[in-house]
């Protein structure tokens, strides 16, 4: 496949304020809730900076630590009053012996009073809904935090999933509470704000949960003609797709634009394909007038480490800087995150169009010219591609995003369901959640309360007599640790790639998918340590994996998946032999446990006590 177009320069009127319509709505507009589609290089995060500036309280929510430490860079150099609540900045509390709850209580207590922008993470801001603080003793409660706030806001909120679909929801429902029962006092007001929307808010809205006087869609208008009053958000950029594979796209274009001194992104779709590529690119820099100290690298692994863990060892974290011109990642680049000078990129196709979209975002932003080059190397070509594929001559890029769409589908039935065991697990926290979920969604729904039936499954352990009481009591106990989990992230385990090499935390299904981890070594301390440089051990291609799902009604069921678990693994499970026997009781509890697994394709899964590569990676 070989086609290539150009999305002409593009971008917005700007108000006598300063900021264009979109900023002026997004910060001003009476409506509790309001979800916003601009395009990337729209300034949706920056009228939430200016909102701080003027004393207003911020709670910006980002999905990942990369976009956190992109928007406190940008808070620092616009002199905007910030916090920051994510595990980078715990570790670092933590490191200088303070208590990372109280600071964070002093952090809303303070910004409360001054205004300012407190950035943060999915994981941290559960935290406070989820009783962390209440079982640390500090009294920071949701609702205080909720007081507290002018603006509660979810960037990039096409990442949420089914499994993020609770989360999203509770804090959803609770200001259409708020705004109904005292409108004229709304506090915060809640945006979602996404370049690529799925149908999440859709299918979530129009259920009728949220009062369609409570909530606004808004959207940017983008022109390619300018007004006396202008910003650019993006020059000409021409897009190449071709099936040629991303790092020989690289060796063919990318030495011309090296040499101009352009700075330059290569961006994967898989830290293992990445981590392949990496050693063969280390051994041509030269060729392209780079050195290996202007490269730098940006992925969910070797962030933790000043240089990546491979026998290359290229400059790694969250934050390149001026002097790297080559700059390579995974997809935690494509959310938000903002390079200045950044004319050209090769790309991976992304896992769907609204991964693709994002990542021709972050180039050639204002007004400069561009050049991204697409490869759809693979056995399959994903639809995404194959929808531009007549593409030619000049494509608006609201004509891109048409042709492409939907940018990002979901399972509606499946987020409902998940949303409504999410809503059981709040009701099982400390504090004041439960009578205020019953109280928020009665007045909201008329549809049964979430939760019903996890709710029944919980009642149902609690009050029998089953002699399978203890395996009932552990899988639910797992399934409430699951749903705590918003994107379900495996558990991580401790790596050392060499002796002289730092120790980082890596996911244990990664490890076991893609490296060889019977070379590793399981030392007292639970660190799991490799002779040599990561490289050394990594896979020619990724391995399945056996995991172990428990049963409520007997022992863990091995399941063999590729990736995630699929309904195949799902059917595997719901067919164990434990349950041909049941009767009575037990027989009535497996039917609702049984609708549970269907509607939400939860399974929970035995990690501890397994060592690595020992009859789990076949």
């Amino acid at each position: 496949m070989n086609t290539t177009f150009t999305i002409p320069a593009h971008g917005v009127a700007i108000g006598a304020n300063g900021l264009s319509e979109i900023q002026t709505a997004l910060v001003e507009s009476y409506y509790p809730i309001r979800i916003c589609g601009a395009p990337t290089g729209a300034g949706k995060t920056y009228a939430f900076l200016q909102a701080a500036r003027s004393g207003q309280f911020v709670v910006f929510v980002v999905p990942t630590q990369a976009l956190a430490a992109d928007i406190e860079q940008t808070c620092r150099k616009q002199n905007v009053s910030h916090r920051r609540w994510d595990a980078v900045e715990s570790k670092k509390l933590a490191s200088s012996g303070k208590d990372v709850y109280e600071t964070r209580l002093s952090d809303v207590e303070e910004l409360e009073r001054t205004g300012g922008l407190l950035v943060t993470t999915p994981e941290s801001l559960a935290q406070v809904l989820h009783g962390r603080y209440f079982f640390a003793g500090v009294p920071l409660r949701t609702s205080g935090l909720l007081g507290a706030a002018d603006h509660l806001v979810f960037d990039e909120a096409h990442t949420y999933t089914e499994r993020g679909f609770g989360f999203l929801s509770f804090w959803l429902t609770a200001i259409a509470y708020r705004s109904k029962i005292d409108p004229n006092t709304v506090k915060p007001k809640l945006t979602l704000l996404s370049a690529t929307h799925s149908n999440l808010f859709e299918e979530w809205l129009k259920d009728k949960d949220v009062p369609p006087s409570s909530w606004i869609a808004l959207d940017e208008h983008i022109t390619e003609k300018p007004t006396p009053n202008f910003r650019w958000l993006h020059g000409d950029v021409q897009v190449s797709v071709t099936d040629v594979p991303i790092l020989d796209l690289f060796f063919q274009y990318g030495e011309e634009k090296l040499l101009k001194n352009r700075r330059v992104l290569l961006l994967y779709d898989s830290l293992w394909a990445m981590l392949h590529d990496l050693k063969r690119l280390s051994s041509n820099l030269s060729a392209f007038g780079i050195t290996k100290e202007e490269v730098f690298v940006v992925d969910a692994q070797d962030k933790q480490s000043a240089y990546t863990l491979g026998s290359e060892s290229f400059r790694s974290g969250l934050e390149p800087e001026e002097h790297h011109r080559l700059i390579i990642g995974t997809s935690a680049i494509e959310m938000g995150v903002n390079y200045p000078d950044l004319t050209c990129a090769f790309l991976q196709p992304g896992i769907d169009a609204a991964s693709l979209v994002q990542r021709i975002g972050r180039v050639a932003r204002g007004n400069y010219r561009g050049e991204i080059f697409i490869s759809s190397a693979g056995n399959e070509v994903p639809a995404h591609i194959v929808s531009m594929k007549d593409l030619s001559g000049i494509v608006p890029i609201e004509e891109l995003r048409s042709r492409l769409s939907p940018l990002r589908t979901i399972h509606p039935t499946r987020a409902k369901a998940l949303g409504s065991a999410y809503w059981s697990f709040l009701e099982q926290q400390p504090g004041h959640l439960r009578d205020f979920l019953v109280k928020a969604h009665g007045t909201l729904s008329t549809t049964s309360t979430p939760g019903g039936l996890l709710n029944a499954i919980r009642a149902k352990i609690k009050n029998g007599r089953s002699r399978h009481r203890r395996e009932l009591e552990t899988w639910l106990h797992g399934i409430d640790r699951a749903l705590g989990s918003l994107r379900d992230f495996s558990p991580t385990v401790r790596v050392q790639f060499g002796m002289e090499a730092n120790i980082v935390e890596y996911s244990r299904d990664w490890m076991e998918r893609y490296v060889n981890c019977r070379a590793a070594v399981v030392s007292d301390d639970g660190v799991w340590r490799f002779p040599g440089p990561r490289d050394q051990f990594l896979r020619e291609r990724p391995e399945p994996v056996i995991r172990y799902a428990l049963h409520p009604f007997g022992p863990p069921i091995q399941i063999v998946v590729d990736h995630r678990p699929s309904n195949s693994t799902v059917q595997r499970f719901l067919s164990a032999p434990a349950v041909q026997s049941l009767s009575g009781e037990d027989r009535n509890l497996w039917e609702l446990i049984e609708k549970f697994v269907r509607e939400t394709g939860l399974l929970v899964f035995q990690h501890d006590d397994l060592p690595p590569g020992d009859s789990l990676v076949i």
